[in-house]
């Protein structure tokens, strides 16, 4: 990556392609994305255009007219629309940039960018990432800088967050980049653990040999180039994957390992990551389809229902009902997708109808996606069956709250005969690590929320339980019945 500094008071050349760097910030136009520190800042598609546009020419004034025709360049505005969003913009940058001037206004001209702005050369991209995967190009430079520099990365989070495709993004790009040879072992489609090394040593051109060998045989060296293997659905088989993860970091030099789980694999070395969901737009009243559109939930539910419905053009009228369907789905895009492959069938306003809560678990006849990301529901499934039978009672317990709660509220909802307070934390704290239970900080202390699709699910499976309306009396009986199973005290895996 090639740098050129310049000072803020000269102005510098308007690179296409390029990246900038101000403070802590890198600003990357082509993905349309601004990190700070390596974390995204979340931006309105105004505010980003707005920041480009006076970056790319830092240390020059930029015209009033000429900025409202970048942000808005269909629309006629007044010029208290442009002050209002570089307000807005300026507060985002100093929420971030401690004391550090940006965006100094110049009356009666314009507006000018003032900090120190270097040019960074774009590093490649493979071919079709940005655009298979919207709204993740931020994730995709992070992770592919620190996979090399940490070695063993674990994406883990809820399943439909897309880990599988920013695991695969980052592979491509550190692929096209030369840094790495990619191989790539789905635990969700092996019979068995075994089996995972005979995928390795094909990948790796060895000559048949026992699995034993195969770990040695790697170490031995077989590339001029490192290799990157990325340990997919490693909540399959999560021992399995973690054992295959200790002995190529303990063995192999140069292996560099990229997995994707549900839950942390608890391996040696093992740094965690959480996908974020895709950014969300606010919503207020006389919004429309322009005040959307640079959102990536948005986004990704327009081309999935352009898949479906070819003549599909987002309205000002639907905007705001497909901003609160994007909230209500968690940002997930997979529920995302699931609903605007349902387009043909529902519009906008009825998907979001509360009677169509289930809509997200509908089969999505889309031959290309795994069994297991057909549907939400049978993803849910699949891990609620996984469960200890007390944290299956807990969770779906913990449904009847729909929005976020304290752990004095799960206590008092989940009380029973068998369960201490201390009992529902360290189970409470069990299903955060699977990704079944979000967390979060703030001013009152910490509190946790169930993601809409998973409530949904667990709500239908307390009242296939019977224990709605039962009050607590249903989930001691529950409790009984599985101590009684046991035969033996219950204890939190």
């Amino acid at each position: 990556m090639t740098v050129s500094v310049h000072p803020a008071a000269a102005a510098p050349p308007s690179l296409a392609g390029s990246d900038y760097r101000f403070g802590p910030y890198l600003l990357m136009p082509a993905q349309r994305c601004l990190l700070n520190a390596g974390g995204a800042v979340r931006l309105s598609k105004r505010a980003f255009d707005l920041l480009t546009a006076l970056v790319e020419r830092a240390g020059s004034v930029v015209s009033h007219g000429n900025l409202i025709a970048r942000a808005w360049p269909t629309t006629v505005v007044e010029e208290v629309n442009l002050r209002v969003h570089i307000s807005a913009l300026r507060g985002v940058l100093r929420a971030g940039g401690a004391s550090q001037r940006y965006i100094d206004n110049v009356p009666g001209q314009g507006y000018c960018f003032v900090a120190p702005v270097a040019v960074l050369e774009a590093p490649p991209v493979a071919a079709g990432e940005t655009a298979a995967l919207l709204g993740r190009d931020c994730e995709i430079a992070r992770l592919a800088a620190d996979v090399p520099r940490l070695r063993f990365i674990s994406l883990v989070g809820t399943g439909g967050i897309g880990k599988t495709a920013l695991a695969q993004a980052v592979g491509a790009r550190l692929a096209a980049q030369g840094e790495f040879r990619v191989c790539h072992i789905d635990f969700g489609a092996l019979g068995d653990g075994g089996a995972a090394l005979g995928v390795l040593a094909r990948a790796a051109g060895l000559a048949p040999m026992a699995e034993r060998d195969v770990v040695a045989a790697l170490a031995l060296g077989w590339s001029n180039r490192p290799l990157l293997v990325v340990l997919d659905s490693c909540e399959y088989q999560i021992q399995e994957a973690a054992a295959l993860a200790d002995a190529l970091l303990a063995h192999v030099p140069g292996v560099a390992l990229l997995a994707t789980s549900r839950e942390p694999l608890l391996a040696h070395g093992e740094s965690i990551v959480r996908p974020p969901p895709l950014a969300l737009p606010p919503r207020w009243p006389g919004m429309g389809a322009a005040d959307v559109q640079g959102y990536p939930a948005v986004a990704l539910f327009e081309r999935s229902a352009r898949a479906r419905q070819k003549d599909f053009v987002l309205r000002d009228a639907d905007a705001a009902a497909l901003a609160a369907l994007c909230q209500r789905l968690d940002g997930l895009p997979l529920a995302i997708a699931l609903a605007a492959e349902l387009i043909e069938s529902f519009g906008i306003d009825e998907l979001l109808d509360k009677r169509h809560d289930r809509f997200c678990m509908l089969v999505a006849d889309v031959a290309p996606r795994p069994a297991r990301h057909r549907t939400l529901w049978a993803s849910l499934e699949w891990t609620f069956q996984r469960l200890p039978l007390r944290e299956q009672i807990v969770l779906r317990r913990m449904s009847v709250f729909r929005l976020s709660f304290s752990i004095a509220d799960a206590t008092a909802a989940i009380r029973c005969t068998r369960l201490a307070p201390a009992d529902i934390l360290d189970i409470l704290m069990a299903l955060v690590a699977k990704s079944l239970v979000n967390v979060e900080p703030g001013e009152g202390g910490t509190r946790y929320r169930l993601l809409t699709t998973t409530r949904t699910f667990m709500f239908e499976k307390l009242c296939a339980a019977g224990e709605q309306g039962l009050g607590m009396a249903g989930v001691d009986g529950a409790m009984e019945a599985y101590a009684a199973a046991a035969q033996a005290p219950v204890h939190a895996r």
